[in-house]
């Protein structure tokens, strides 16, 4: 699936990118070189509450050359009003009973994009309402599922939501239009071919294939690092730590990033820090007894620690990245410390950590308790 032999035989010519984030993104680049075949286009979705993130994702996108269209769909999501959401709801449930998923699916998706006539789909998860919309057409159209985060190693439903929200949910699902819960077992993920970086630790192998992310000869490991170069442009690295940061998640807000901003400053005061910021994290770093930069939130990690491999890196929470730095080094040793708060946090916090701290096994004793 999704070869030469097949592109001719059906002629397949457009492909869809859906992306959230700037790892996402950096994804669908490696796919662009994988797949040079397609003229590719992206759909930018909104991935934290800064909208302005997106206007500077929509930059990196036109840096690369990759893409014969940019979009931007910004439609119902946690971020919305509780009036929104419910208006869309009841619309799905409408749709949904009068034999016309896929019609307001179909009509949700080229509200943004115009026609909707690609033969190939490229997207992270079911999350959103627009990736729901769009894998509804996998079983017509080849579809590519992308690595997700770490949240495809670990199995639990997202409980940060209340009642309300996990029922409506749980019915959505059900109709199969989106996964929002991050629930396994969506319905159409078996019409996909899913690339990630620990295919074996995958928590759902419910596909129609597994793949290895990032997995190539050395033509497309090069050409792919020199075009992260050009899209990125990352200036010379001179720090002595980097910070991964997180979403706060302690009961008391930022009462855990203040921990954080404690022990940097009790192990770090005279050393350079940077902060490179989740795309979710809102929090100001403005720590004037720190020498600290706060900067790259848009730019993925795993083009920071390739450009800087010999520093102290410190992560916030379990990452993806640190996958790859334990699994994926070769003979490469990374200096990093993992934080972990053994006090104050939200439930959800200790349940996620313990999860994914067991997918990446051998972080040892490398932690900081705070």
């Amino acid at each position: 699936m999704i070869d030469k032999e097949k592109k001719e035989e059906n002629n397949f010519e457009k492909a869809l990118a859906v992306v959230a984030g700037p790892y996402r993104l950096m994804q669908v680049l490696w796919f662009t070189l994988l797949y040079p075949e397609y003229s590719w286009s992206v759909v930018l979705l909104r991935y934290g509450e800064n909208l302005d993130d997106l206007a500077e994702m929509e930059n990196i996108c036109k840096r690369s050359g990759k893409f014969s269209a940019i979009y931007t769909a910004v439609t119902a999501t946690r971020f919305s009003s509780m009036f929104e959401m419910i208006k869309v709801f009841l619309q799905m449930i409408f749709f949904f009973f009068i034999g016309q998923r896929k019609k307001y699916c179909r009509r949700l998706v080229e509200t943004y994009l115009g026609q909707f006539d690609y033969s190939l789909l490229c997207l992270a998860c079911s999350y959103s309402l627009f990736e729901g919309a769009v894998l509804n057409f996998s079983d017509e159209i080849p579809t590519i599922m992308m690595q997700e985060g770490l949240g495809d190693y670990i199995c639990h439903e997202k409980s940060e939501f209340g009642l309300f929200m996990r029922l409506g949910g749980k019915l959505l699902f059900k109709m199969k239009y989106v996964n929002f819960l991050g629930l396994k077992g969506f319905a159409y993920n078996k019409n996909c071919i899913k690339y990630a970086t620990n295919p074996e630790r995958l928590a759902e192998k419910d596909f129609l294939e597994i793949r290895k992310l990032f997995a190539g000869n050395e033509t497309l490991e090069k050409d792919f690092q020199n075009l992260l170069g050009e899209v990125y442009q990352v200036e010379e690295l001179d720090y002595d730590v980097i910070v991964f940061s997180s979403i706060t998640q302690s009961i008391s807000k930022d009462d855990d990033i203040e921990r954080l901003r404690a022990w940097l400053y009790n192990h770090y005061k005279d050393k350079r820090i940077l902060i490179k910021k989740h795309p979710q994290d809102a929090f100001l770093y403005q720590w004037d007894e720190l020498n600290l930069t706060c900067k790259y939130t848009n730019v993925p990690g795993e083009v920071i620690v390739k450009l800087a491999p010999n520093v102290k890196f410190i992560f916030a929470f379990p990452s993806t990245l640190l996958l790859s730095m334990l699994f994926d080094r070769g003979e490469k040793e990374y200096d990093f410390l993992l934080v972990k708060y053994v006090s104050g946090m939200q439930e959800r916090y200790n349940e996620s950590f313990e999860k994914t701290v067991r997918v990446l096994e051998n972080v040892g004793d490398r932690y900081i308790e705070l």
